[in-house]
């Protein structure tokens, strides 16, 4: 695959993850358990390696943000107390 084509793809996938989708090189590390958190994220062999660099950075920002819509499905309830409620509903 060329160089252009493949930057557009992996960005492509840098943005699905975010958003919460498996792409097809940037996915989860092992299958998650809702209960448990999101699972870590991976970046699939044969990437060119300076996009592989550059996803790599990029993924503690994906984590981040799975971690936070994680907490807001989690947590939105009531029963987890007023805090939890209010910060999981902003």
């Amino acid at each position: 695959m060329p160089a252009e084509e493949q930057e557009r793809s992996l960005l492509d996938n840098v943005l699905w993850v975010m958003m919460s989708f498996e792409g097809t090189y940037v996915g989860m590390a092992r299958p998650g358990d809702a209960t448990a958190g999101p699972a870590p994220l991976r970046l699939v062999d044969g990437a060119d390696p300076t996009f592989a660099q550059m996803i790599r950075r990029i993924l503690p920002t994906c984590l981040a943000n799975a971690v936070l819509g994680w907490y807001q499905s989690s947590r939105s309830r009531y029963e987890f107390g007023q805090v939890a409620h209010a910060l999981s509903s902003a």
